[in-house]
């Protein structure tokens, strides 16, 4: 019966028995199948982006915000002043109409 493989390198699969250590300058075989290896760079890729679009969203999101916020204030500024602008314009025409009246009574 053959021994257990042992566990050579960091959180690789271990070896099959009889085969022999990896030697410098030789082609590394990872036993992990490529399926896993890359779903976890992909992972970690996507965790990254995710991030990123989450933090772009924030942003986007709280320039949006600003952006109504300062909107509403320059419309109910706007409503103001041209509230303002209409009583001085009523105030004018009453004073030339009253003075239109008195011109034509004197006459």
């Amino acid at each position: 019966m053959a021994p257990l493989a042992k566990n050579w390198g960091g959180g690789r699969a271990p070896r099959p028995p009889g085969s022999t250590p990896l030697v410098a300058g030789s082609l590394q075989i990872s036993w992990e199948p490529n399926f896993w290896r890359n779903f976890r760079q992909k992972t970690y890729v996507g965790l990254f982006v995710t991030e990123q679009l989450c933090f772009n969203d924030r942003r986007i999101r709280e320039l949006n915000e600003n952006n109504t916020k300062k909107f509403i204030e320059e419309r109910k500024r706007q409503a103001f002043l041209q509230s303002r602008q209409m009583e001085l314009l009523r105030k004018l025409h009453q004073d030339q109409a009253d003075k239109l009246r008195l011109e034509m009574n004197s006459v």
